[in-house]
């Protein structure tokens, strides 16, 4: 079967409001969040430690700091 594929522009932020991941991580168990938590941080720490542009380094950071994971 051929379905359409609808490509819609939208940042990771924009994603995160949608009615359908409220309800998503609503559903979590604290298990579950814990271990989203743990990705999340690991990614962050990850793109701090490998990526080139200061930019994004600097915004993964801010994102840890916010999680208070890392201190300001």
């Amino acid at each position: 079967m051929v379905y359409p594929l609808y490509v819609v522009p939208l940042t990771g932020a924009h994603a995160l409001r949608t009615e359908q991941a409220q309800r998503a991580f609503a559903n979590l168990t604290d298990h579950q969040r814990g271990e989203l938590r743990r990705d999340v941080a690991g990614m962050l720490a990850r793109i701090m430690r490998d990526c080139d542009d200061p930019v994004v380094r600097a915004d993964a950071h801010e994102v840890l700091v916010q999680l208070r994971i890392v201190a300001a």
